[in-house]
């Protein structure tokens, strides 16, 4: 194999006193060693390449990471010379950006793809991941600031534009940062629709598509990366296919895992960390906001958060129960067995009422089967609840007393395991498997007793024996009515609220 001369080498020091050494003419790899703290970072045309005294060496800060991997995240711990930052994503999410961009650069290669868009809520770490590649490839960034961007005058925000991707391709390796993207790569018939300068904006457009595809085709080292909050619909699809920023990647809401991670890591006191990542997951609440969490937990202040609105999800957490409880649940195998909750297309209905039955798909979901729920509370955002649900290998829960009929057939065509709950039977293909009947033969004698602290356990509802022997004197049907009632005092209450209130309340 005949190996070229090295043309340009990009060196990363911790100590940038380092510059001084100079690299050993010869032979050079990518992630070889020079002097104390450096490491070569690229090598242009290949590598190895042989150093001469004519190659152009640049030195910048390192920037080093690992990754440790947790049940259905990818812990990643980024080590600068000030300190080391902590970050969670989930697998699918990390492997894709792993494989796309950060093995086949860290290699001395070429990207699979020249571009990637991150999408997803605010604060779950889009703009950090972008950071995390350029910073330990130690790539150019060149950020696209709308404000320097946009100009009144004709044309001359595409010459901007252009001068700035110029610079990209001509510093490779190098990225280009498109922060809250949506001004930029939204829909071309929005962007007539709406916008009073649609012209400028469509040549920006054609200039990104333009680029992303020359990137691609020559084999550069130059990578477009995008960032948004909105809803992929309001993307314009020609840019999100391959060889243009490829197919999305989706980083959702932190999960329990994710959550538990982070408090650890930021040393939040071993006896607050299950309870406090409990709240922060049912609230619907970000990375950044947990992150903020941690930090006051661990100077001993409990922060006042409440929950987010707008996502139209909850990443549901099951109840602590003890052990026998748990060991009861496995009786439920009998009707509803694990594997439903694993393949994409699994359609099942569950006939109980739909707070007792969330209560109990979410328990024996994750206690049981092994597997997350995702349940849609505002169908207006079920395609972000769809995606949270793919990229987290979860089950997607959702009610059918709620759900309208045509968006209960939508839901049904996704690519996820679903679980219809609730009293009115869904009119889409399904498989129904369980209803009051069932659920008290599954469990026998104790179904009463167990449904009632599942669901109690789930809505933080206090249970005491007293009133766990009244409850037991009722019907079977009434059972499930009585824990709907349960879980909607819970949810109509700002205080506590007990089964014996309810009870009172049916004048038991």
């Amino acid at each position: 194999m005949v190996v070229p001369p090295c043309l340009s080498v990009t060196v990363a020091c911790w100590d940038m006193a380092d510059q001084l050494t100079y690299p050993r003419l010869g032979l050079i790899s990518v992630g070889d060693m020079i002097g104390r703290t450096c490491v070569v970072k690229y090598a242009y045309p290949s590598s190895p390449c042989f150093l001469t005294p004519t190659t152009r060496v640049e030195y910048t800060p390192r920037c080093d990471i690992k990754t440790e991997e947790l049940k259905r995240n990818i812990l990643v711990r980024v080590k600068y010379r000030s300190g080391e930052q902590y970050y969670v994503y989930p697998k699918k999410a990390w492997s894709i950006v792993r494989d796309r961009l950060l093995d086949p650069l860290s290699r001395g290669g070429i990207p699979q793809e020249n571009g990637i868009l991150l999408h997803g809520p605010p604060g779950t770490g889009k703009t950090s991941m972008i950071s995390i590649i350029a910073d330990t490839l130690s790539l150019k960034t060149f950020y696209v600031d709308p404000s320097k961007i946009l100009s009144k005058w004709v044309g001359e925000s595409e010459q901007n534009f252009e001068r700035l991707l110029d610079a990209a391709q001509a510093s490779e390796p190098s990225i280009v940062v498109m922060d809250d993207a949506e001004w930029l790569i939204q829909r071309r018939s929005s962007v007539v629709e709406a916008t009073p300068d649609h012209p400028t904006m469509l040549g920006l457009l054609t200039l990104l598509f333009r680029r992303l595809q020359e990137w691609s085709k020559e084999g550069r080292r130059v990578i477009g990366a995008a960032a948004t909050n909105v809803s992929l619909s309001m993307i314009d699809p020609a840019l999100i296919r391959s060889g243009r920023l490829g197919k999305p990647v989706f980083i959702g809401l932190p999960d329990l895992e994710a959550v538990e991670t982070i408090f650890e890591l930021y040393g939040v006191p071993k006896g607050k960390i299950k309870e406090w990542a409990i709240k922060v997951v049912s609230m619907g609440l970000s990375m950044a906001d947990a992150v903020q969490v941690a930090k006051s937990l661990k100077v001993g202040k409990e922060p006042v958060v409440s929950p987010t609105e707008g996502r139209g999800y909850v990443r549901a957490v099951p109840p602590i129960l003890p052990p026998d409880i748990i060991d009861a649940l496995k009786m439920l195998r009998r009707v509803i067995p694990p594997f439903v909750f694993k393949s994409v297309r699994a359609r099942v209905y569950i006939g109980i009422p739909s707070p007792v039955a969330e209560a109990l798909v979410v328990t024996y979901a994750a206690l049981i089967a092994g597997v997350p729920s995702i349940v849609l509370t505002d169908v207006r955002k079920v395609a972000e609840a769809v995606s949270t649900a793919a990229v987290t290998d979860a089950v997607l829960i959702v009610s059918t007393e709620i759900t309208p009929p045509d968006y209960l057939a939508l839901i049904s065509a996704m690519n996820v395991p679903v679980v219809f709950i609730g009293t009115v039977v869904p009119q889409v293909p399904h498989v129904a498997l369980m209803d009051v009947a069932r659920l008290n033969y599954a469990l026998g004698y104790r179904a009463k007793e167990v449904l009632a602290r599942v669901v109690c356990q789930y809505y933080g509802i206090d249970v005491d024996e007293e009133a766990l022997k009244r409850f037991n004197r009722f019907s079977d049907n009434d059972v499930a009515r009585i824990l709907e009632e349960v879980a909607l005092m819970a949810a109509a209450s700002r205080g506590g609220v007990s089964l014996r209130d309810v009870l009172k309340v049916r004048g038991v």
